[in-house]
């Protein structure tokens, strides 16, 4: 369905409500919906998490969002325990 309308994942849509049905559109972001200076902390933090992700600083992939969830579960519970025997 994306390929027939030419959107991809991650694209932004519009959704409007005609005649009892849902239209969903291709919306364009434009970058000056943002300030110079939010779009240089945004973009800082993508460079961040680009580099850091070379660095072999990520997680994944996961075959699903319940095994993610799993994960940081997982992640989170680790941490507790470790703050507990301090």
């Amino acid at each position: 369905m994306r390929d027939r309308i030419g959107v991809n994942v991650g694209d932004v849509l519009e959704a409007t409500a005609v005649s009892g049905s849902i239209v969903l559109k291709p919306k364009a972001i434009s970058h000056s919906e943002y300030t110079k200076e939010q779009r240089r902390k945004i973009d800082a933090r993508l460079a961040k998490s680009l580099a850091e992700h070379k660095q072999g600083k990520s997680y994944g992939p996961f075959e699903t969002h319940e095994e993610m969830v799993a994960f940081l579960h997982e992640r989170v519970s680790a941490k507790t325990a470790k703050r507990r025997a301090r």
